[in-house]
C-alpha cells in the first residue's frame, strides 16, 4: 500500500542574507511536490542537496541619490534537491458506497404530518 519514490526536483530563493535565500528555497520543497505528485505524500526527506547557481548583488542605496549611503545585499540560489518519498495512492483503497438520503431532498413522507389533517 506505501509506495518508495524518489524524486529530483530544483527549487530556487532569494532573500538579503545568504542564509534567508537558502531557507526560502527549502521552504518551497514541500509545494513542489505537492504540484508534481498526484499522490498522497506520506513523508519526505531529502537526501541531497546540490548548488545549481548561488549569486550575490551587492549594491550601494543611497537617500535622495546623494545622503546616508549604506551597503545592500541580495542573494539568489537555485538547488537540486533528491527526495526519498513514501506515498499512498487513495485509488487503490477499497471504497465502497452507501446510500444517503439528503435531508432536503426527504419530500412529505419523512416529515411529522400530525400538523395537517
Amino acid at each position: 500500500m506505501i509506495e518508495n519514490q524518489h524524486v529530483t526536483i530544483t527549487v530556487s530563493g532569494k532573500g538579503s542574507t545568504q542564509d534567508e535565500a537558502v531557507s526560502r528555497a527549502l521552504s518551497k520543497i514541500q509545494k513542489q511536490i505537492f504540484s508534481e505528485i498526484n499522490q498522497l505524500v506520506i513523508r519526505a526527506e531529502p537526501e541531497n542537496i546540490e548548488e545549481v547557481e548561488a549569486t550575490m548583488e551587492e549594491y550601494t542605496e543611497r537617500f535622495f541619490f546623494l545622503f546616508m549611503p549604506r551597503k545592500k545585499l541580495n542573494c539568489h540560489v537555485t538547488l537540486k534537491v533528491d527526495v526519498n518519498l513514501k506515498t499512498i495512492d487513495s485509488a487503490k483503497f477499497n471504497w465502497q458506497k452507501k446510500g444517503s438520503h439528503h435531508p432536503l431532498r426527504r419530500g412529505i413522507r419523512g416529515r411529522n404530518r400530525s400538523y395537517s389533517n
